[in-house]
């Protein structure tokens, strides 16, 4: 549909619109013009990409933590944060500060409830974009003064005294261990990796070592069974001989040799033909 045709079918969609711009009645000039800023407009427009979330991966409690969101977008984005799904906002000791193009949180004071993931939210009228960030709270480790006199402790031990208790403990090193560091502790030969590969250096001999077992075992069924039928070979050998006589025995000495086959006897003056 051409411009002119838009004109016609809705003229009083445009004409409100123009003399709120104009002052006067709209042009189709006007309107031509009116439609290119518009479109202009649309093709230039960009929804948000963070291009980074900068933050701490650890502080500790007492300390300040900021928190910095870049994003890049036409028209500029609103910026929001969470943390651990809950919005936050400006209060009392925690400042949020937006710009065109970021968004800076910041905390003056860190507790041990700011820890957990923080998510940069950056919008507009074409879309939006979230990054997320894991910063954790910790603890300071409270040192305590030495003592004047460092022999409470034994075995290199570190004497210290806790002023609020009156108490004195000890910082033992890495072998040894109890009230004032007078306990070694064993050390341990086989680590997890070695014992490992030990069972399973154990479990391969005991396997080489049963088939060696399980082979003798049926070699020596092997030769009992063998001895065990040529027993009952001469045993009937030797019933037929008494059975047969002196017939028996010589037919046997023929078929020794021959699997019990009696072999063909020749003439003296006959040779046998022997196939090449």
């Amino acid at each position: 549909m051409s411009i002119i045709a838009e004109v016609k079918q809705a003229p009083s969609l445009f004409q409100g619109a123009q003399r709120r711009a104009y002052g006067e009645k709209p042009t189709l000039r006007r309107y031509i013009t009116t439609r290119m800023n518009f479109g202009l407009c649309l093709t230039k427009s960009q929804a948000p990409t963070i291009s980074r979330v900068k933050a701490p991966k650890s502080v500790t409690t007492g300390s300040s933590l900021t928190l910095r969101c870049k994003a890049k977008a036409k028209p500029n984005p609103v910026f929001q944060w969470f943390r651990n799904g809950k919005e936050i906002f400006s209060e009392r000791g925690q400042r949020i500060k937006n710009s065109k193009r970021g968004s800076r949180l910041k905390i003056s004071k860190a507790e041990l409830d700011h820890a957990g993931v923080y998510v940069c939210v950056a919008s507009n009228a074409v879309g939006e974009a979230s990054k997320n960030v894991t910063v954790k709270v910790t603890a300071p480790q409270k040192i305590y003064k030495a003592c004047e006199k460092q022999t409470y402790c034994f075995n290199g031990g570190t004497c210290r005294y806790i002023q609020e208790m009156q108490q004195t403990f000890c910082e033992c090193p890495a072998s040894y261990e109890g009230k004032r560091c007078e306990k070694q502790i064993a050390h341990r030969s086989i680590l997890t990796g070695e014992a490992t590969l030990l069972y399973e250096r154990t479990l391969i001999i005991i396997g080489i070592v049963v088939a060696v077992l399980v082979f003798i075992v049926i070699c020596i069924a092997s030769y009992c069974l063998a001895n065990r039928r040529r027993k009952r070979f001469e045993a009937k050998r030797r019933l037929r001989r008494q059975q047969g006589g002196p017939e028996a025995d010589a037919l046997l000495d023929k078929t020794d040799g021959h699997g019990g086959i009696p072999q063909p006897q020749f003439a003296p003056s006959f040779k046998p033909l022997v196939q090449k």
